[in-house]
């Protein structure tokens, strides 16, 4: 295990293109850190930093207490699995497993028990005398896992490394290394831009957009906190819905919509008081619509289109000429669409409110 400490880090390309701005990031010992963001975010640029695979232009990087910014990757005591798998074609699942230690000339015995414990821990013992090529992606990608464990190296650094995989495989290759995060205890940095496999699999989540972090915190904050609309829209699946509306205060602290509904914000946690007649944004998740009234804001709402999903079904209305999804239950969706309208409630506690013009949480 290892502390990984990024200090201040730049990246330019060319010259003129920054890539990363001023990064600055701590991750503890045993902690599972990813990286998220959308495609061309730097996610992918600041691994290879912090892996010695590309130089950075300014700032540091510690792994362990020691200063590594300016070690080869050989010398940072690190693993790596990469989107491709990586895996020598030529050679059996165990020589892919073994190809680095020998290469460091460790003892043939410790090898063995090496390369052993790691096919036993990821199922793979049977595959071991098998070549890539006999393998599927699940078994190429557990391989390839197997690799970087053999090294025991303090720090792990993932890069996408299921993106190759079917949503089945996927699934259960989440399950896989985070059961692995459990046994092994393993400093991790992992990278992806699919929000599911960051908020099941980290226990810490950078949400990254143009090289900058927009918010650094556990999956349970970022998705009921958001710091910014960024945030919020990037993390759900629907992301969240946004609405235009005014402060109230006569006669309670309240958002009012376009089409003048009320909702309450008199428990809502601001982080400075509002102005009267402010201009916001309210961020209401597709869950925290109802079928049941528990507290919340009534509204009958025309349905424009629904995607029956198994078990929940998600609905698409329209609230002050903006377009909203709800996540509501298949019975109550069934029992009210031939009516061609929902009774739903918002619940209003779980909302979030942003500046219309910074789009930063209040």
């Amino acid at each position: 295990m290892a502390r990984v400490s990024i200090q201040h880090v730049d990246k330019v390309y060319n010259n003129r293109e920054h890539i990363l701005k001023d990064l600055s990031l701590e991750v503890s010992d045993g902690e599972f850190l990813v990286l998220l963001g959308p495609s061309g975010c730097g996610k992918t640029t600041l691994l290879n930093c912090v892996a010695g695979l590309i130089e950075i232009e300014g700032g540091s990087i510690h792994i362990g207490g020691q200063d590594v910014t300016d070690l080869d990757p050989k010398n940072r005591n690190i693993a790596m699995v990469f989107q491709s798998y990586a895996l020598y074609p030529t050679k059996t699942a165990r020589g892919n497993l073994s190809f680095g230690l020998r290469m460091k000339g460790m003892p043939k015995k410790e090898i063995e028990q090496r390369v052993q414990w790691a096919a036993e821990l990821l199922q793979i013992t049977d595959l071991l005398d098998r070549k890539p090529s006999q393998l599927s992606g699940g078994q190429r990608q557990r391989v390839a896992i197997g690799r970087a464990l053999v090294r025991q190296a303090a720090v792990f650094l993932f890069d996408e490394p299921l993106s190759n995989l079917d949503a089945k495989l996927r699934t259960e290759m989440r399950f896989e290394i985070k059961k692995l995060h459990k046994i092994l205890n393993s400093t991790i940095i992992y990278v992806t831009h699919d929000q599911v496999e960051a908020m099941t699999l980290a226990t810490k989540i950078a949400v990254m957009d143009r090289g900058v972090f927009q918010q650094i915190a556990s999956p349970e904050e970022l998705y009921d906190y958001p710091e910014n609309m960024f945030v919020a829209r990037f993390i759900g699946a629907p992301g969240m819905n946004f609405l235009r509306a005014t402060i109230q205060k006569n006669g309670g602290m309240a958002a009012r919509l376009a089409d003048n509904s009320l909702l309450p914000l008199q428990e809502y946690p601001f982080r400075a008081t509002p102005e009267d007649g402010q201009q916001v944004i309210v961020g209401i998740r597709p869950e925290h619509f109802s079928s049941h009234a528990n507290g919340g804001v009534a509204f009958d709402l025309a349905i424009d289109v629904y995607e029956p999903l198994g078990s929940e079904t998600l609905v698409y209305f329209t609230i002050a000429d903006q377009a909203v999804a709800a996540r509501l239950e298949p019975d109550f969706v069934k029992q009210h669409k031939d009516q061609g309208s929902l009774p739903v409630f918002i619940n209003t506690r779980k909302i979030s409110l942003f500046d219309q013009q910074t789009e930063i949480r209040l």
